[in-house]
């Protein structure tokens, strides 16, 4: 099972990819999972994906263009975990570029126009790329190499992200209040622009952790490989015999 899971900052995305690895591991998989992509990080669902608060303060005090071109190096290479099948055959990416070319501009200070570019200047927190089209172009490549990868976009309702954010703020934090319905409409814009194929979308407005990812479930099945369905069944068939 290969996913790609995005979503706004406290729509449900970390909760729900614990039932999922909660689920997995019952199931016997151990899937490589990514989710160091967004800064900062309030934590990491694996401990080998922790970024130390030292290292993370030091990437974020580059200048945005740098950052914009490691985390290009990094997609990359990232993307290829999807490549190597007979070593990776379950791996789920948290956020990965889609969340960056999303809170890029409004957290980490990406400009993706360089306003002295008539008299030769380069503003050093000018992306001098298109990062659309870099996300496009790897998707692609996903897409070829494996088209049995799963989007999931978990969302909620611009209220109710105001509320979770008050209720359980995190610390660190990521998204401003006033930046919901923009950052809910971005996110919305690029699943639906993203070429994976096989797309599913959860909101959490009014579920509560366990019937997300019943929902998850139910959604997920139509696009599940010949293998993760074996397992799943000889997993019940376990669970009867016990």
């Amino acid at each position: 099972m290969r996913l790609y899971v995005i979503g706004c900052e406290y729509a449900g995305k970390t909760t729900l990819l614990e039932k999922i690895l909660q689920w997995q591991e019952e199931l016997g998989v151990k899937p490589i999972v990514h989710d160091h992509f967004t800064f900062p990080s309030p934590g990491s669902l694996v401990p080998y994906d922790r970024w130390e608060r030292d290292d993370e303060a030091k990437l974020m005090s580059l200048s945005a263009g740098a950052q914009a071109r490691l985390t290009t190096w990094g997609g990359g290479y990232h993307t290829n975990a999807f490549l190597h099948g007979s070593v990776y055959n379950d791996v789920i990416l948290d956020g990965f570029l889609i969340e960056e070319y999303i809170y890029g501009p409004l957290y980490y200070g990406y400009k993706f126009e360089n306003p002295g570019a008539a008299s030769g200047e380069v503003d050093k927190d000018y992306v001098d790329f298109d990062m659309d089209a870099r996300n496009r172009m790897l998707e692609m490549y996903m897409l070829e190499k494996f088209p049995g990868t799963i989007l999931v976009h978990v969302t909620a309702s611009a209220e109710c992200i105001k509320q979770r954010m008050h209720e359980h703020p995190h610390s660190p934090g990521r998204i401003k209040e006033e930046h919901i319905p923009q950052l809910l409409e971005s996110f919305d814009e690029q699943y639906k622009k993203c070429l994976i194929t096989q797309k599913i979308t959860i909101d959490t407005t009014d579920l509560t952790a366990d019937e997300a990812f019943e929902v998850f479930k139910t959604k997920v099945w139509q696009h599940l490989e010949e293998r993760d369905l074996l397992r799943i069944m000889l997993h019940k068939m376990s669970e009867t015999k016990g």
